[in-house]
């Protein structure tokens, strides 16, 4: 039978036992994600380097067994690019190779600028991604079935992973709760992929899927923009929005064009013939839409670096007002294509061109209140997030430009006051020199001189003064940018200081002894 002491001090141990797992997995983690970013980069650009010949003599063996009517229908396309069959197949194949190769060089930036857990994680995802977009693994599983098993596992992957960065971009967390069981189903779904290649959920074939195959595809995409539009709304800082922004900018656009991409290829085959055939989609539509595939490691680098140089809620809003107002009227057209067609044959007993013109009209009418009511709500739920450093900058510049305005001491206060509000600062104080000491000129009131963050206010090498901040209220560390925006503010604060009054940076009679003497040492 078990002591006291010794039932007291089980759990203890199991605490102790967490607790130095814990430790030796945050130690050791990005290493691991090093070793598994090696192994998958790796094992997927081999995979590619085996599928070029593959794809090329497919492309040539597919383009050599076509029937007169489909022969007919390449020539004529081929005339127009003024281009022969074997030069079209190399750019084809090239384009693809490209494609791989950007996502791949952007993965390698994103890891040389990143080098943690979260930046390695985006890097294997982006070149796996690729992987599964471009054609070339699928026809090497088509052609080496020797192959087959490793290509699903390394498109597995790449879904598992755009999936789990669009669950837990960009704090790399599981947010909202939801997505963690959500992924335990994407994990599910690879798992099927993989074991049970004849399953709806193999979506190897990326512009071959079946209606079933297409559908789920299109839930497990939609769920994670979901969690990112949630992440947006509610729990995100305002960095955080922005970078939020430019990702589902990036899956927006991607998105919605292989949906359109694939409307020809799995929707319309259900109420008629198809309006390209098999050959032309292969060779030019897909060629075409790889590179709108760029996007994505574009806006993921644009957001990862908090690029803050270009606007992008008005293109933002007019690409959600024009990629929904596309999607709508061509299932509007769709439809309406197939009610008139039936309508023709039950009133007349054969099809009419005439089922056409009424659905152009149909669409035409629906063109503008569509346009005008999606704009409408677009404008009003996506708002511009504002730039929390904008005041601060605007600031500077009337510091810049009105400095006879003002005194040492309110510019001061000023430039506390709006460097609280734009970094959420707990706290705060600004100091300045006289003689040869620091000197308390103003606080945020709840100044404790627990500060983080130190920017000095020089004028031409000369030493003013000091701000100091507190810890973020957010939790996060000031950024290079952040560091290198209040740099520039300081400096035109110092500038006015020393030209409003010199004779204020000259040693002022000391305190009564029993007064409190308001110093800090240089930090």
């Amino acid at each position: 039978m078990a002591t006291p002491s010794a039932i007291s001090t089980a759990p203890d141990v199991r605490a102790s036992f967490l607790s130095a797992a814990t430790r030796l997995w945050e130690a050791y983690r990005t290493r691991v994600v090093a070793l598994a970013w090696i192994i998958a980069v790796g094992g997927t650009l081999a995979l590619v380097a085996m599928a070029v010949p593959a794809r090329y003599a497919y492309l040539l063996r597919t383009t050599q067994n076509l029937t007169p009517a489909q022969s007919l229908v390449l020539a004529d396309v081929l005339a127009v690019f003024g281009a022969n069959v074997e030069n079209h197949v190399r750019v084809v194949v090239a384009i693809e190779v490209l494609i791989v190769l950007a996502f791949t060089a952007t993965g390698a930036l994103i890891v040389l600028r990143k080098r943690d857990h979260v930046g390695l994680s985006l890097s294997a995802t982006l070149v796996a991604f690729s992987a599964w977009m471009s054609p070339l693994l699928t026809t090497l599983a088509q052609t080496a079935p020797t192959w087959e098993r490793a290509v699903y596992v390394v498109e597995a992957v790449g879904l598992s992973l755009a999936l789990y960065t669009l669950y837990t971009f960009p704090t790399g967390r599981f947010a909202p709760r939801w997505t963690r069981y959500a992924y335990l189903a994407v994990i599910a779904s690879a798992l099927l992929w993989v074991l049970v290649p004849s399953s709806p959920f193999n979506f190897s074939r990326t512009y071959q899927l079946s209606l079933l195959s297409f559908f789920l595809v299109e839930c497990l995409w939609i769920s994670g923009i979901v969690a990112q539009v949630w992440r947006f709304a509610r729990i995100a800082t305002p960095v955080e929005r922005l970078q939020t922004k430019w990702v589902l900018f990036g899956f927006a656009v991607g998105t919605s064009i292989y949906i359109a991409l694939l409307v020809d290829r799995v929707i319309v085959p259900i109420i008629g013939e198809p309006h390209f055939p098999s050959i032309v989609y292969d060779l030019f539509l897909v060629p075409l839409f790889l590179p709108v595939l760029l996007v994505a490691p574009l806006t993921f680098t644009m957001s990862i670096f908090r690029y803050r140089l270009l606007e992008i809620d008005v293109v933002i809003r007019r690409t959600l007002v024009y990629t929904i107002l596309t999607a709508t009227l061509a299932g509007l057209y769709i439809a309406s294509v197939g009610f008139f067609q039936r309508l023709f044959v039950a009133v007349t007993g054969e099809r009419s061109e005439g089922a056409i013109v009424l659905t152009t009209l149909v669409v035409a009418a629906a063109f503008t209140p569509v346009k005008n009511n999606l704009q409408g709500f677009v404008d009003k739920h996506v708002k511009e997030v504002p730039d929390p450093t904008k005041p601060l900058r605007s600031f500077g510049d009337t510091v810049h430009g009105f400095a006879d305005l003002l005194d040492p001491k309110q510019l001061c206060h000023r430039l506390l006051q709006e460097a609280q509000v734009a970094f959420a600062a707990a706290g705060g104080a600004v100091y300045l020199l006289h003689g040869d000491r620091l000197e308390l000129e103003c606080d945020s009131g709840d100044w404790h001189g627990e500060e983080v963050l130190t920017i000095p206010l020089e004028h031409e090498g000369r030493p003013l003064g000091e701000l100091r901040l507190g810890s973020r209220r957010d939790g996060c560390a000031y950024s290079d940018p952040d560091m290198q925006t209040l740099t520039g503010i300081c400096a035109q604060v110092a500038r006015t200081i020393h030209f409003l009054d010199g004779a204020y940076l000259v040693p002022t009679q000391r305190a009564e002894p029993d007064a409190p003497e308001l110093v800090a040492a240089s930090s």
